[in-house]
């Protein structure tokens, strides 16, 4: 009986049920497998496109899954240069290395299906995830995303930026078109916003690494509408030994003084106790002493 090797799921907001023997599936039709897990999602909190991600590793270099969604898609995850025996995540890129999605146009009754074609795999997990976020370590970071806008149906795709971009740039004419209902507009990528602005008409490069990024644009209105768009780029900005420390400092600042408030208050109780000790230790050698 094939199966995989080690096999272990841990899959999240969803039930595992492994299923051994070859795949009796309708969009991954006549595979031979070695071994199958079919995972019943739970009700999701939106339909409309994810990334599906899998931590797994092989004894050899390269490493091929099948993931079938709904009996409907069959994706592919092939990596041919993987680290063996090293634990990695893996999802459907196309020919530029841009995460291919998934369509869930249900909320509820979602089936995968995992199906190994080659042997001596482990799977450790997999992650449905937001398009913008890649599962570091064990994929805790894609758990504290910011969630999409309520009133968000659907994501428009800008055209890519031609070249390679520095600097603050423009990237979205929408903040410009809905001037006068304009709340605020988020900038993110790898599940994490890196920039707020109650204009949003500038996106800064220098608050993310270089490299090529899809960059989310969230722009919140004033009614309580919201519209989302996405854009590809490639970033280089001049750097050195200090930037990544000033980028982080940069994005976290409303973070950092919420933990200097919280240090000061630490500070302003401890020293409120040691008066309170003081004054009762004094009171009770004056009571000793007999005044």
């Amino acid at each position: 009986m094939k199966r995989f090797g080690g096999l272990l799921i841990v899959f999240m907001l969803a039930q595992v049920m492994f299923v051994q023997g070859k795949a009796n599936s309708a969009a991954c039709a006549n595979v031979s497998s070695y071994g199958t897990v079919r995972l019943s999602l739970p009700e999701l909190p939106r339909k409309g496109k994810y990334a599906l991600w899998v931590r797994t590793q092989s004894a050899f270099r390269q490493s091929r899954i099948l993931l079938e969604v709904n009996k409907e898609n069959c994706l592919t995850l092939e990596s041919l240069d993987a680290p063996a025996n090293q634990w990695f995540w893996l999802t459907q890129k196309d020919s530029q290395g841009v995460i291919i999605p998934v369509n869930i146009d249900n909320i509820s009754g979602n089936v995968i299906t995992l199906i190994g074609i080659d042997d001596a795999i482990k799977v450790d997990k997999v992650v449905l995830t937001e398009l913008d976020c890649m599962p570091q370590d064990f994929g805790d970071n894609c758990n504290n995303i910011e969630a999409m806008p309520p009133d968000t149906t659907s994501i428009t795709q800008l055209e890519p930026y031609q070249g390679i971009v520095s600097g603050s740039i423009k990237v979205s004419k929408t903040p410009d078109i809905n001037r006068g209902l304009l709340q605020e507009v988020r900038y993110s990528t790898n599940g994490r916003v890196f920039q707020r602005s109650e204009e949003g008409a500038w996106l800064d490069t220098t608050l993310i690494e270089n490299g090529k990024h899809t960059v989310f644009i969230d722009i919140l209105l004033k009614d309580g509408q919201s519209i989302r768009e996405s854009i590809i780029l490639d970033v280089k900005n001049p750097v050195n030994a200090i930037t990544p420390v000033i980028r982080w400092v940069r994005i976290s600042s409303s973070s950092i003084k919420f933990v200097f408030i919280l240090i000061a208050t630490i500070v302003a109780i401890v020293g409120m106790l040691y008066l309170l000790r003081s004054s009762y230790k004094k009171r009770r050698e004056l009571e000793f002493r007999g005044f």
